[in-house]
């Protein structure tokens, strides 16, 4: 059935396409009931009725038989067969023959009934268009113009509350954008009605002030819930008809697809405000974070590809943009990564896990703590992103090992050394109490827990009234004994952050055995010291017993010495010599029994001037008359040392002095140094006999080392300890002292 259109107006809709595709020319026809070809009508240079039944019939590709390279594109035209038809030099896109086609039905649509407007089609164009938005906005208004016969087409946008112009086609300049956005006309008339408006006169709208419109088509722009804007189509002078369905439903699509487009471009410009703070926090972050994608590819393991890693990240695990897991991580280490990205993607958190890693350059690995989070699910050929921040976590690691180690050294402490630990809420009640000492005084571990120290212990009162003291805020420490065992315990209190005493801490040590060993060796000592009075009280009724006789042999050994006779006088000599001997043997013993006395008596502490003092009278004791001078650096502070002893040492290293005696003393942080300068006093220290036995026995009981430094010089290194200083503070008045102990 032929088309019933005008010749001039598809002779203008096929020139216009024509030039629109830069092709030879158009041709419209279709196929006969007969078989045979109608051409309805043509335009440019497009052969004879053979070429255009060549043309129908091979509808795409080259034209055979031509003698010329020329191409032939077919599109559908309307409801009844017909066939629009194009002829080039070269082949056509299948995009462009679509676009000349829906021109000529544009074009031609107001003188033929039967080419009917297809919206879908219009509107599907648009959407598999991959020019950049403004401009399939701008395609959009100047075809849906044409098409709709009107004079203006305008596509406005809200943002920020205020009204502006996306998109504009005025051929005919007849918009006041200005006093558009001013009164918000266009807006207004559109979002108060549903859905596509459709206005053939508006003599009682804001338009008719100005009366610059006369008709208007338009719907609103929506996104989800969100209005985003209006579509409108305007003309000069109002319409004698009202606008047909299919074009309220082409505005319609077109508002719906200009929303969803519209809609994507707020969504990626959202997304990439989100992705630029995104990358701000990334690269402002002091711990390793990086954004990556998640690849999936069948028969290959997963893969992270890094999209963006802030300096700590690529200095910990040495990536950078674009670089893979795969490359930098062991298999092991990346499938942890991966298999966080497939929980979060099922879950919908963010996933921890910890792992280690080698640093580049680095010979020890670090411990990390992962937390991987799931930014974007993978849509189409785009892979999920993923954002994962990688704290190291090595020094809290060694640190949390150290804890484990000391909890077992203490553990293995508490099991094996005779002690309790224990501790006390504010009211006294044990909320911890483990050890072995428990074992020893016949309780259980966890005996205690729960139970109040009043109750327990209510008929100790020393216990009760110390453990009052610990928790009112004071520390304190007593003695113990359960049964056969003594203990002895410290207890602190225990605060809170606002400085309030919460409860007490405190360890009980067993010293059953230590006082045991104490009294033994107290028992000991008393004994070697009333040994030594016996043996001194013995060695005196020997020297006694020996020196009478001996007194006795002396004196006739004078006489028969004085005799003239010269055998009696040699034999008295013999006597008195031998006697003598006797009588220092005698004395040598008895220092040797004094000594043993010494031994038994304790280092105690002396200060400066007294060890002046002591040296002096040693010196001046063994000296005998021998001029003897010391010099003496005093030590800044007391020393705990056995005085006795020492005196015994300096009296007799004194005694072998046969001149002039001089000594220096100086006291270093562990000995007091003691140099003796005399003529012969090495020498004779060196020689065989009980005097100087006896000085060597002496200092070995000091613990002290003594040195020869030639014939006339011998050093005596004494080790000492310092003092405990107690500082008492200046006096205070005799006030202050009863206000305390009030």
């Amino acid at each position: 059935m032929p088309l019933s259109i005008p010749a001039a107006a598809i002779s203008v809709a096929l020139r216009q396409s024509a030039a629109f595709l830069g092709a030879r020319g158009l041709c419209l026809a279709r196929h006969a009931l007969d078989g045979s070809v109608l051409v309805l009508a043509k335009e440019g240079d497009v052969g004879d009725d053979d070429a255009i039944t060549a043309a129908l019939a091979a509808q795409r590709g080259a034209l055979p038989g031509t003698g010329t390279a020329a191409w032939v594109g077919a599109a559908p035209f309307g409801t009844t067969g017909h066939v629009l038809l194009a002829f080039s030099d070269f082949p056509l896109d299948e995009g462009a023959l679509d676009d000349a086609t829906e021109l000529v039905r544009a074009l031609v649509h107001e003188q033929s009934p039967e080419i009917t407007l297809d919206p879908v089609r219009f509107v599907g164009d648009l959407a598999s268009d991959s020019s950049p938005l403004p401009e399939l906005l701008d395609i959009a208004l100047q075809r849906a113009l044409r098409v709709l016969g009107l004079d203006a087409a305008v596509l406005l946008c809200v943002e920020a509350e205020a009204w502006d112009v996306e998109a504009l086609c005025d051929p005919a300049d007849i918009l006041d954008l200005g006093a558009l956005l001013e009164t918000d006309g266009l807006a207004t008339m559109t979002y108060r009605a549903s859905g596509a408006v459709g206005l053939h006169d508006v003599p009682a709208s804001s338009f008719a002030e100005a009366r610059s419109v006369g008709a208007y088509l338009g719907a609103p722009i929506v996104s989800g819930r969100n209005g985003l804007g209006v579509l409108a189509f305007v003309a000069r002078e109002p319409r004698d008809e009202p606008f047909a369905a299919e074009y309220r439903d082409l505005v319609q699509m077109l508002a719906r697809w200009a929303g969803i487009a519209l809609g994507a471009q707020v969504a990626r410009r959202k997304l990439q405000a989100s992705e630029a703070s995104l990358q701000r926090i990334v690269d402002g972050t002091p711990h390793p974070v990086a954004l990556a994608e998640w690849i999936v590819a069948a028969g290959l393991p997963d893969d992270l590809v890094v999209t963006s890693a802030n300096a700590p990240a690529a200095h910990l695990l040495g990536v950078g943009d674009g670089d893979r897991l795969s490359d930098v991580l062991p298999p092991a280490t990346l499938r942890l990564w991966t298999a966080a990205c497939r929980r979060a993607l099922v879950e919908g958190t963010p996933q921890p896990f910890r792992t280690e890693v080698v640093p580049p350059g680095a010979a020890e690995p670090r411990q990390l703590a992962v937390t991987l989070g799931l930014v974007s699910e993978p849509e189409g050929d785009r892979p999920a992103r993923v954002t994962f921040l990688a704290e190291d976590i090595t020094s809290r690691h060694h640190l949390r090992t150290r804890v484990h180690e000391r909890e077992a050294q203490l553990r293995a402490l508490l099991e094996a050394a005779p002690v309790i630990l224990f501790e006390l809420d504010e009211a006294g009640v044990f909320t911890f109490a483990e050890g072995r000492g428990l074992a020893l005084s016949g309780l259980r571990s966890g005996d205690l827990v729960g139970e109040s120290v009043y109750e327990r212990y209510r008929f100790r009162p020393s216990m009760t009234q110390s453990i009052g003291r610990v928790l009112a805020g004071e520390p304190a420490s007593w003695s113990l004994k359960f049964g056969s065992r003594e203990f002895d315990v410290m207890a602190l209190p225990a605060y809170d952050r606002n400085g309030r005493t919460t409860g007490a801490r405190g360890v009980a040590v067993d010293v059953t055995e230590r006082n045991t060993a104490r009294q033994s060796a107290d028992a000991a000592q008393a004994k070697a010291a009333e040994d030594a009075r016996h043996s001194a009280d013995l060695m005196a009724l020997l020297s006694h017993g020996l020196r009478v006789p001996l007194a006795t042999i002396l004196g006739f050994a004078d006489l028969l010495e004085a005799e003239a006779n010269d055998e009696a006088s040699e034999a008295g000599g013999a006597i008195s010599r031998a006697a003598g001997e006797v009588l220092e043997t005698l004395d040598g013993f008895l220092d040797l029994s004094q000594l043993s006395a010494l031994r038994t008596s304790k280092p105690s502490p002396i200060g400066a001037a007294g060890l002046r003092a002591a040296l002096h009278t040693a010196l001046a004791e063994g000296s005998a008359g021998t001029p003897a001078t010391l010099d003496f650096d005093e030590p800044a502070h007391p020393l705990v040392l056995n005085l006795g002893l020492l005196g015994a040492v300096v009296r007799r290293l004194a005694v072998l002095a046969s001149g002039p005696l001089m000594v220096r003393a100086e006291v270093n942080e562990t000995h007091l140094m003691v140099r003796f300068e005399s003529e012969g006093i090495g020498e004779r220290l060196a020689s065989d006999s009980l005097h100087t036995a006896y000085v060597y026995h002496a200092a070995t009981a000091l613990g002290a080392d003594l040195a020869l430094d030639g014939d006339h010089v011998v050093g005596l290194g004494v080790p000492v300890t310092l003092a405990p200083i107690v500082d008492l503070g200046p006096p205070q008045p005799a006030s202050a002292y009863h206000a305390a102990a009030a």
